[in-house]
């Protein structure tokens, strides 16, 4: 497209460009204390605040800091069904699939559960047995790579000064739900036999409200202070918006119609349906 006819303009093109710039230099909020014998009942349906006087002088600090705490739960359009195993059976046929539940359950697990994260009593035996896991893995390790690393002398390395190789891991209970097969969905054959399938197998419906349920639990959570979650010492504030974005997403109307209710019950576990 040729540009050559357009008007050129100087900035500010409007009084909006001028305002995307300039805004915070001319308007500023700022917080007063207010008189309550002076309220007044609206007229006509119109509010009637209160005058301030020259002399008032604004609050120092936000008075909504830390009262209104916002968090959000984006729509989930990412959901994507399951494209099978590639013939070298190493799933690649799968990369392309989100997990947004295996994401949750590891994002829950790294602000709540995690042992290494305000260990309670309960903690001390799974941090022994990763503990012991890590020193027999490393040993199996060095065993492994005792070979190649007495090949590597034969190079001249290590020389007198050259640091030698060595092995040493650190396992973390959050890396086993760092993979494919992490959540899987078990299935009730009525036989002995149980089936399991990935995460991706399910309903774009059912892995939507899975989705936001998890992430509303999460969110209940970290507010009411479990002893491991990351925020646990500060301060919560006494007011907790969740925003959810087109919850409906992926939902038939009668889950549609149900989805508050449910919700809610889940929030509130004692509350009656």
């Amino acid at each position: 497209m040729d540009g050559s006819n357009e008007e050129f303009k100087l900035w500010p093109k409007d009084f909006i460009d001028f305002l995307k710039k300039r805004i915070n230099q001319f308007f500023t909020i700022k917080a007063y204390l207010l008189d309550p014998s002076k309220k007044a009942p609206p007229e006509n349906g119109l509010a009637r605040p209160q005058t301030l006087s020259q002399e008032e002088d604004p609050l120092d600090e936000d008075p909504f800091k830390g009262l209104i705490s916002i968090n959000e739960v984006p729509a989930q359009r990412g959901l994507s069904d399951y494209f099978g195993d590639d013939n070298d059976g190493t799933n690649r046929g799968i990369r392309a699939a989100k997990q947004p539940i295996s994401a949750q359950l590891q994002t829950y697990y790294n602000r709540l559960l995690d042992p290494y994260k305000s260990p309670q009593p309960d903690d001390i035996k799974a941090l022994q047995a990763i503990r012991q896991a890590e020193v027999v893995f490393n040993n199996q390790l060095e065993d492994s790579f005792k070979q190649p690393f007495s090949e590597l002398e034969t190079l001249g390395y290590p020389g007198i000064t050259d640091p030698k190789l060595t092995i040493a891991t650190d396992i973390r209970p959050i890396e086993g739900l760092n993979h494919q097969a992490a959540v899987q969905y078990k299935l009730d054959s009525g036989s002995a036999s149980t089936y399991r399938l990935p995460e991706q197998c399910n309903g774009l419906g059912y892995q939507n409200l899975i989705v936001m349920f998890l992430r509303l639990i999460g969110f209940r959570d970290a507010w009411t202070n479990i002893p491991k979650a990351a925020d646990s010492q500060a301060k919560q504030a006494p007011l907790h918006l969740v925003l959810l974005e087109e919850p409906e997403a992926h939902l038939h109307p009668q889950a549609q119609q149900v989805f508050i209710r449910k919700a809610y019950k889940i929030l509130q576990p004692e509350a009656k349906n």
